[in-house]
């Protein structure tokens, strides 16, 4: 039976700007996905039969999102940058604050 779909320009368009699809953890942790179709020598999977299966299949499941893929599945993403520093930063201000307060503590007699 051929199962495939032909989408029109628009349909595909609309597909692209969403993360809704198949998603699986392989061994290593990565997170692999499948935007239309996920295809093997053992089975297919298509967008628009998705609500067709039962899943898990083979590890792949259908998700809305990727981030509900994630947290489905317990991936959690590591902090960007821009949250690294600024967790060293709230860090360093805590020292600091420590510090101070330490100091100020010593100079009244504490």
């Amino acid at each position: 039976m051929d199962n495939r779909k032909v989408y029109t320009e628009e349909e595909m368009t609309e597909i692209r700007q969403t993360t809704s699809g198949w998603y699986k953890q392989d061994p290593s942790g990565a997170l692999l996905f499948g935007r239309f179709y996920v295809l093997n020598a053992n089975y297919e999977l298509h967008r628009h039969l998705a609500d067709t299966y039962t899943y898990p299949i083979d590890g792949w499941s259908w998700y809305e999102s990727e981030e509900l893929a994630k947290a489905a599945l317990g991936i959690v993403d590591p902090p960007t940058a821009e949250e690294t520093v600024n967790t060293l930063l709230a860090d360093l201000d805590d020292a600091q604050l420590a510090a101070m307060k330490e100091a100020l503590r010593k100079q009244d007699g504490y």
